[in-house]
């Protein structure tokens, strides 16, 4: 039997084909292959760190593709885009996750949330590469960057609840899956944690610390994040290091370059992920110091806004932009964006700024006037 050599391109269209996409329409750049490919590495690989995971999928693809340099950090955001969404999990004890132990993501089970139109969102990773629905409900789903929607028809009719959960899914009620924090002012929820902080038991200074510094641009995430400097004091969200996986989310208190107490996150209810309460936090000092993080929205068409985000949201605010819109490629200096139908922008809008005290963009105001 021969072997035959492969050039790049046709391992790429291959790929993809098995993935169960158009290799004329998609490729590694494409946002649905890249969480294609992560939940079919994590179904094998699982449970596993955050790191290793984007490693592993990093490794087979990064000489297919001409965007290597990216790529692990787009990976990385691609992986947190699916834990909020549910398709993935981050685990761990608590009293181990505070000795510095690794959260592990573990597979979500297989469920689906009916949302408006007859529509279901499917959700969560089957081990060993197997597909979360199959026959006609498969050819059925479409991909929309990490969100993976059952049309309410397939070729054998109109699909019902259970169609699904003969197939083993579980059904997530909407209100469940959309649960949120109830809303509460910014300078509130400082407050609330500063007296957790303060509450903390004194502590050593921490080697590699990287903090939010909030006199930065609320424009540019990446640029906000450094090390801790000799004339800091106050308070600040961070990461601190650890000997394997990501770093580990948490609140200090900092005095003349110093770490003088640590609040681990999460803080409130075990079950939050740590970086949806992080990311809530800062959005929350970032407003209580005057300067409230931005939303940029545009017009897409008659039917449809662009809602363009500079800075991570946390999951629940996520989901909620995943029902209401779909994810759509990033625009100009933005993290991340979404499409909302025209007919329910004011209400998304309302939403974000009541939970997360975001304010529109300076070019929305000049669009304005």
């Amino acid at each position: 039997m021969g072997v035959t050599a492969l050039e790049p391109g046709d391992v790429v269209r291959h790929v993809v084909e098995s993935l169960g996409f158009d290799p004329e329409r998609y490729d590694f750049s494409s946002g649905e292959v890249r969480a294609a490919l992560l939940r079919r590495a994590a179904s094998f690989r699982c449970p596993i760190d955050s790191r290793r995971l984007v490693r592993v999928v990093a490794d087979a693809i990064e000489n297919l593709t001409t965007e290597a340099d990216s790529l692990e950090s787009e990976l990385h955001e691609m992986l947190d885009s699916l834990v909020a969404h549910g398709d993935l999990y981050e685990t761990g004890y608590p009293e181990d996750i505070l000795n510095g132990a690794t959260r592990l993501l573990r597979l979500g089970p297989a469920r689906y949330v009916p949302v408006s139109g007859g529509t279901f969102l499917l959700l969560g990773v089957r081990p060993d590469g197997a597909t979360l629905v199959e026959g006609d409900l498969a050819r059925s789903v479409v991909h929309r960057n990490h969100v993976r929607l059952l049309l309410g028809q397939s070729a054998q009719g109109p699909v019902t609840n259970q169609d699904l959960e003969s197939q083993g899914l579980i059904q997530i009620g909407p209100s469940q899956w959309l649960r949120h924090p109830d809303g509460v002012a910014a300078q509130d929820l400082t407050k609330q944690y500063d007296a957790h902080l303060a509450a903390a038991v004194p502590c050593p200074d921490i080697p590699g610390l990287q903090i939010v510094d909030p006199s930065t641009s609320v424009l540019y995430y990446r640029g906000r994040w450094r090390s801790v400097r000799p004339q800091d004091s106050g308070r600040f969200v961070a990461r601190r290091p650890q000997a394997f996986g990501s770093g580990l989310w948490c609140y200090v208190e900092v005095s003349n370059g110093e770490v003088v107490r640590v609040l681990d996150l999460p803080a409130r209810e075990q079950w939050r992920r740590a970086a949806d309460e992080a990311w809530w936090l800062q959005a929350a000092i970032d407003s209580s110091l005057g300067r409230p993080q931005r939303l940029r929205v545009g017009p897409i068409d008659q039917n449809e806004r662009s809602f363009e985000f500079f800075s991570p949201v946390p999951s629940w605010l996520q989901r909620h932009l995943d029902v209401v819109g779909r994810p759509i490629p990033r625009s100009r200096g933005a993290l991340f964006s979404y499409s909302v139908p025209a007919p329910e922008e004011n209400e998304a809008l309302e939403f974000i700024r009541s939970l997360m005290w975001m304010e529109l963009s300076d070019e929305n105001a000049k669009r304005a006037e």
